[in-house]
């Protein structure tokens, strides 16, 4: 017998976030991006390494990211992601910061 149930609807991938760029200011750096076709939210990945290790990451709907208590002096290595529901898209290109000041 056919079944009645609704549909099940699946999220959709989001697409990689492109235009990552990112400013520093006094102990903080502000990261601002493109929106990406797909996402609800925005994972914003950032680490003192290179190679990412170690690295926070901070959760947002919005296309623009203040991240605070950095060390002064250091660079800091970023990477966005695009979010829908629990499907994650390709992160972003790692952009590197200037020294914070």
């Amino acid at each position: 017998a056919p079944t009645t149930a609704a549909p099940v609807v699946t999220a959709k991938k989001p697409y990689k976030v492109k235009g990552v760029a990112v400013k520093v200011g006094k102990k903080k750096a502000t990261v601002t991006w493109k929106k990406a076709k797909n996402a609800k939210k925005y994972v914003v990945k950032y680490s003192y390494k290179k190679n990412m290790k170690g690295a926070k990451t901070k959760t947002t709907a919005k296309l623009k990211l203040v991240i605070k208590k950095l060390k002064s002096g250091k660079k800091v290595y970023v990477q966005v992601q695009g979010v829908n529901g629990k499907v994650k898209g390709k992160f972003s290109a790692k952009k590197v910061s200037k020294k914070i000041k």
